[in-house]
């Protein structure tokens, strides 16, 4: 997990995160996994949501 954390902020493209983020909500559906899977990958959103919401909290203070 903290590999991916690292990799996620290093990302700086909103767009790019949110397309990952929807790969990932793809991959939770998945009848197949185990549960423990399933949090996860709840968990990488969990990541990916918080660096979009830094993303765009730093660019309205740019803009100021």
């Amino acid at each position: 997990m903290d590999e991916f954390q690292t990799e996620i902020y290093t990302i700086s493209n909103i767009t790019a995160l949110e397309d990952i983020k929807k790969i990932i909500k793809d991959q939770v559906v998945d009848p197949t996994i185990c549960w423990q899977e399933r949090m996860l990958l709840y968990r990488k959103v969990q990541v990916i949501n918080e660096r979009i919401t830094f993303l765009g909290e730093t660019r309205k203070k740019e803009a100021l």
